[in-house]
Order: structure tokens, then C-alpha cells, then sequence
């Protein structure tokens, strides 16, 4: 069947006329033309056409087994059967020239190319399975015509997008569902009827208790009191509810045992869909409806009762009764914003509409003002406000009447109805309102109201969205006022001003903040540019430091050698060399530095056996002896070496090398001295 799709596809693309692209001017006119003769598939024509196709496939379903299996009906009634066939083949062969002309979706479009359209199809397993469902497979045997019809149960899946397509559409879908699981078992236990049927007709009419009676009995020569006893025998099978005959041979057995496993299994998970569409039921009235249980018990649970819970169980009845929901909101939550507006608008606008306060505000006021309006209903008797109540909200009776009652609570005013609103002034704060947005009179229910609701918070978040809004309604309120005799205009007149001189201190305070809030910008500036500066001076400093460092420890290691060789020829010494020259000849320190206002060791010992200087000091710098001397031609042994350094106090070592201060160190040369 793919392969014969595939060749009538491709001898329709041989057919249509080639394009370079599908936008060219000669496609656009041609799916213009024809864009009436392709259906929607979410269009009305399309589901009226499905609801059509239902009747021929439940026919073939239903008839096909019946002829089968009761000749008898065949035989009389052949001239009937063979009309319907022709109808149903008719229709079926319709169906294949809908589904060429049916639209499809592709990347969220409905396409309307008749070509595309026709080459999706064919290349689709559906149309192989639609042609096999009408293939006249009967012609081939005119005795078993019944038997071989049964390929037009094949097209099935037509049946239940239909049934589908029903359920999204009907305004009770439970009830739907019901029904079509209904319509299923009907369909088995039918099928399981003609069967029995034709397993007595096999096994022998009125050959034992279990089979069907014969036809000599009475009443069960004809057709139709066959087929009762028939269905009849079924139902207790698959019902499982006992008082079956008794069965006798193997193929009774069978029968029995096969009936029985299909109650188990289909049945069961029938009567279970059936139980959960029941429950889904209930669970949706409740969530669409509050439940009395709950408010009843906590009364009971508190000792209230009498007057009370008698108008509370009444409150709950009337909205079950009326259809009426109490949350709107939550029905429509799942929808997007805009689309739950224009449902909202659909359904609440008229009645915003008519309010003399809304009438000359833009429609975008109207359509965000709907989705804050909240439904309730008072009951017989009871008050929605009171006089002296400070007004947070208006109402718009949408069904019920009102009166307004006098300072007594007695005398009735007037009545409202259907259409009108009250509460509207309360909803702005217009300066000079003499009632102070409190509540004139008192208004009560004659018997049940379905008003809508909607507070000041709400208005207020629609009006800061709306500026020209705001303006205009408080004109009009201030007109509304003036006619009722409850504005006062001097009062008015000094809010206005209150307001004005408000506005300009606050445009003085602004125009100071900015002020400060440049000056403190070009601080900011400031100060950043001073750490700058400041940062790249210490760098520098720190880098000559080190550099200084650096030139002074270069500049004594040179003129070490100096000093040592002055030293060997005239005896004396300025500052201490690093090691000694002449091993048999030991020279003192001349010079040892400390830190600054550190004073050296009190006795520094120059040889071995000869005391040092008694005592070294200095402001800066600690000084050693100015000069050491060894005994005329006295000489040390080779190879011995003195003390290799002497510290002073806090950690200051003795000479052998000179350092400023600030963490200089000083060592003593090596060598002995005698």
C-alpha cells in the first residue's frame, strides 16, 4: 500500500506545474483559489465531516459480525444490507477525498498547498490503510460477502479522532465519556453474543442445555428473539453475575473460560475508567464549587448553631443550584494572560461598561480592570455594607435586586437592579469629600445577588499603569460629587494647594539632592586622583631607597682593600676590614656602627690578653676604639684566628663589616690577637 501511495504521488508531482520556489506569484493565486476547498482541521466543516463518518463505522462494527454469524438475517433482509453497504462504501471513499483536501500544521501554520497537502497523504501509512479498508474483497466470494467486508473495520481511527474531537468541543465531557464507555461494552457484549450463536449453530441447536434452543421450540424460530437470548446469555458471561448454563463439552469450556478472562481484563478496566470519570466528576464540582462539610463541622466544632448554619448550608445549595462559581480566577489560571483577558473582557465587560465612572476610560482601562474583578453572592437578608463603613470597594449587581435603607434601617430608600453599581466614589480619594470615603446608607439583599467586586487596591495598580486615566476619573467623580451636593469646594481648593506647595518643595529637595550628589561626584574624583598620586610617590621612593642601598654596600665593598692596606702600613685603622691580610699579623676593628642611639659593648677586646677600649659610644653610631695596638714585633700564630665576631647588646654584632643604621650588622675580622 506504501508503494502505491509512493507511485500515485509521484505521478501527481509529474502532473502539477514546477516552480522554483513555493512564494512565486503563479503558487500564491492557485492556493488563493483553492484555499476554500481545504479543510481546518479545528474548523467546523472538519468536525462536522468526523461527526458524519461516525455512523458507517459503527455500522460495519455492528452489522458485519450480526451477518455473519445469523444467516437468517442475512437471507431476509439482503436487498437492506446491500444499500447500507453501498452508502457506507460512499462515504468511505468520500473520507479519502476529504483527508487530500485537509490542511495540516507545520511549524505552527496551517498549510494550504493542495500539492504538499495531496503528496503527505499518499506518502502517510494512513492512506494505506484507508485504501485496504475499502478494497471489495467480497467480489471475490458473493456467499461469504458478509465474512470478507470485515477489512471496513480498518478504519477505525477515524472513529475515535472523532470521538476525540466530540470531547474537546462538548460542554459536558464527562458525560461524553460515559457514554462512549457504554457504547464499548455494548460493542463486546454484542460481539460475544454472535459468537455464542454461531458456536451453537456448530455444535448443534438444543443439543444440550448450554447451546442456544432450537428453533422448534417456540418463539425461537425468528431472528431477533435469537439474538435477545443470544445477548442475553452474553451479558451473564461477561457480567460475571452467575446463573450461566452449565456448560458440557471442550468448546463450551473454552467459550466460558475465554468470556470469563475478558470480563476480568476488559471489563474491570472498563468499570475502573468508569469509576474515575465518576470521581473526576465530583472532584471538579468541588473544586469549581466550595464544599459545606468543611464550613459545617468547624460550626459544630465551635458550638455555633440555629439561624446561622441553616444560612450557611443554604448559601453552598444556591450555588450548586444556580451553576454559580465563587472563584473565577482559578477556572481560568491555566490560560495565558491576554487570552484570560479577552475571556474575562467577553464575559465581565458589559457590565464595566455601564458604570458612568468607566464609561469615557480607554479600553485598555476596561480589559485590566475585568481580570481584578472578584464575584459574590450574598444571600437573602444580608448586608453588603453598612452606613459609616469605610468604602475599599465597589459592586456591579449582575443578578439580584438590593435596597438601600434609610438612617432607621427600616424605611426603604430605593431598590437596585440588574445592571446598576454602587461605591464608586469610594474607589478614588478626591479631595473635598465631605463623607470621607465612608459608606451614606446601608444597603441590603432582597433575596439572592450575584454581584461582582472590585477594590480600591486593584483600581489603584490599573490607574499608576494609566496616568490619563487617573485624571479623568477623578473629574468625573468630582462631577458625580458636585451633583450629590458632597464636595466641598474650599476644602478643595486648599488641598490643591497643599498639593501644589508639596509638589514644589519636593522639586526644590530634588534639585538640592542633584546638587549634592554632583559635588559629591567631584570628590570622589578627587580623592581617587590623590591616593593616585600618592601611591606612584611612595613607588618611587621605595624604588630610590633600594637603590641607595644597593650604591652604599657596592661602595664599601671597594674601599675595603683600601683601608686594610693603610692599616698593615701605619698601624691603624678606621673601619674593620672583612678578613685580616697578614695571618701573623692581627689587626683591631677601628669603627663599629650600630643603630642609631645604641651604644656597643662596654670593653671590646682587640687580642688576646689586652683589654679593648673601655667604653665606645656615639649619637648615631656605635663606635669601637679608635685605635688598637698590638706589642712592637709581636707576632701570631699562623693559622689561628681570633673571635670571629662580637655582639653587642639587643642583638647588635661586632665588626668586620660597617653599616648604617637601621638593621646594619657589624663583625669582627677573623683572626687572633695577641
Amino acid at each position: 500500500m506504501r508503494g502505491l501511495g509512493a507511485v500515485l504521488s509521484r505521478r501527481w508531482d509529474s502532473a502539477q506545474p514546477r516552480t522554483d520556489t513555493d512564494t512565486d506569484t503563479g503558487h500564491r493565486q492557485r492556493a488563493a483559489e483553492s484555499r476554500g476547498w481545504i479543510l481546518d482541521p479545528s474548523g467546523e466543516r472538519y468536525y462536522w465531516w468526523l461527526s458524519a463518518m461516525v455512523p458507517p463505522v459503527l455500522y460495519n462494527w455492528v452489522v458485519i459480525i450480526y451477518r455473519c454469524c445469523f444467516s437468517g438475517a442475512q437471507e431476509r433482509h439482503a436487498a437492506l444490507w446491500m444499500s447500507l453497504d453501498c452508502v457506507s462504501d460512499a462515504l468511505y471513499l468520500l473520507d479519502i477525498g476529504v483527508r487530500l483536501n485537509t490542511g495540516f500544521l507545520e511549524d505552527g501554520i496551517l498549510l494550504l498547498d493542495r500539492g504538499r497537502i495531496r503528496r503527505r497523504y499518499l506518502r502517510s501509512s494512513s492512506f494505506a490503510w484507508d485504501v485496504a479498508s475499502l478494497l471489495p474483497i467480497e467480489l471475490l466470494c458473493l456467499r461469504l460477502r458478509s465474512a470478507l467486508r470485515s477489512n471496513r473495520c480498518l478504519r477505525t481511527p477515524r472513529l475515535l479522532e472523532a470521538f476525540d474531537l466530540r470531547e474537546t468541543r462538548t460542554a459536558h465531557p464527562y458525560a461524553f465519556r460515559i457514554a462512549k464507555l457504554m457504547l464499548y461494552v455494548f460493542v463486546a457484549i454484542h460481539w460475544n453474543a454472535c459468537l455464542y450463536f454461531a458456536l451453537s449453530v456448530r455444535l448443534g441447536l438444543g443439543s444440550d442445555p448450554w447451546v442456544h434452543p432450537n428453533g422448534s421450540q417456540p418463539g425461537f424460530a425468528r431472528p431477533l428473539r435469537q439474538y435477545l437470548h443470544s445477548f442475553y446469555i452474553s451479558t451473564l458471561i461477561l457480567t460475571t453475575v452467575g446463573d450461566t448454563p452449565e456448560p458440557h463439552r471442550e468448546e463450551e469450556f473454552l467459550f466460558m473460560t475465554a468470556g470469563f478472562l475478558l470480563a476480568v481484563m476488559g471489563f474491570a478496566t472498563i468499570m475502573g475508567s468508569m469509576s474515575s470519570v465518576i470521581a473526576n466528576m465530583s472532584a471538579a464540582d468541588a473544586s469549581f464549587y466550595p464544599e459545606h462539610g468543611p464550613v459545617r463541622r468547624y460550626l459544630w466544632a465551635h458550638g455555633v448553631a440555629g439561624r446561622l448554619v441553616r444560612r450557611v448550608a443554604a448559601w453552598h445549595e444556591h450555588l450548586r443550584a444556580q451553576r454559580k462559581l465563587a472563584e473565577e480566577h482559578v477556572v481560568l489560571r491555566h490560560l495565558p494572560e491576554k487570552l484570560r483577558a479577552e475571556v474575562a473582557a467577553s464575559v465581565h465587560l458589559p457590565a464595566l461598561s455601564k458604570v458612568g465612572l468607566f464609561q469615557s476610560c480607554e479600553r485598555g482601562v476596561l480589559e485590566a480592570l475585568v481580570l481584578r474583578l472578584r464575584p459574590q453572592v450574598f444571600g437573602p437578608g444580608e448586608f453588603i455594607c453598612r452606613r459609616g463603613d469605610v468604602g475599599r470597594e465597589m459592586y456591579f449587581i449582575r443578578e439580584g435586586r438590593l435596597e438601600v435603607l434609610g438612617a432607621d434601617g427600616v424605611t426603604r430608600l430605593a431598590v437596585l437592579g440588574e445592571g446598576l453599581y454602587f461605591g464608586e466614589i469610594s474607589l478614588i480619594n478626591i479631595p473635598g469629600n465631605r463623607s470621607g470615603n465612608r459608606r451614606t446608607a446601608d444597603i441590603r439583599s432582597i433575596g439572592y445577588a450575584d454581584l461582582f467586586c472590585l477594590a480600591k487596591e486593584d483600581l489603584a495598580e490599573v490607574l499608576a499603569e494609566f496616568p490619563s486615566a487617573r485624571v479623568l476619573l477623578e473629574a468625573k467623580g468630582r462631577e458625580i460629587l458636585l451633583r450629590m451636593d458632597k464636595l466641598d469646594v474650599h476644602a478643595e481648593a486648599a488641598a490643591a494647594a497643599a498639593r501644589e506647595e508639596a509638589e514644589r518643595r519636593a522639586q526644590v529637595l530634588e534639585e538640592a539632592l542633584e546638587t549634592l550628589q554632583t559635588r559629591m561626584a567631584r570628590l570622589l574624583a578627587q580623592l581617587e586622583s590623590s591616593a593616585l598620586k600618592l601611591a606612584l610617590r611612595i613607588g618611587r621612593l621605595e624604588s630610590r631607597g633600594q637603590q641607595r642601598g644597593k650604591w652604599g654596600q657596592g661602595k664599601g665593598r671597594k674601599r675595603s682593600p683600601s683601608r686594610m692596606q693603610r692599616a698593615a702600613a701605619g698601624g691603624e685603622t678606621e673601619g674593620p676590614p672583612p678578613r685580616a691580610q697578614d695571618p701573623t699579623k692581627a689587626q683591631g676593628p677601628t669603627t663599629v656602627q650600630g643603630p642609631r642611639g645604641v651604644q656597643g659593648p662596654a670593653t671590646a677586646r682587640g687580642a688576646i690578653g689586652r683589654p679593648g677600649p673601655t667604653r665606645t659610644r656615639g649619637p648615631t653610631r656605635a663606635q669601637g676604639p679608635s685605635r688598637v695596638q698590638g706589642p712592637p714585633g709581636a707576632q701570631g700564630p699562623t693559622g689561628v684566628q681570633g673571635p670571629t665576631g662580637v655582639q653587642g647588646p639587643t642583638g647588635v654584632q661586632g665588626p668586620t663589616r660597617g653599616r648604617g643604621p637601621a638593621g646594619s650588622r657589624v663583625t669582627q675580622p677573623r683572626g687572633r690577637w695577641r
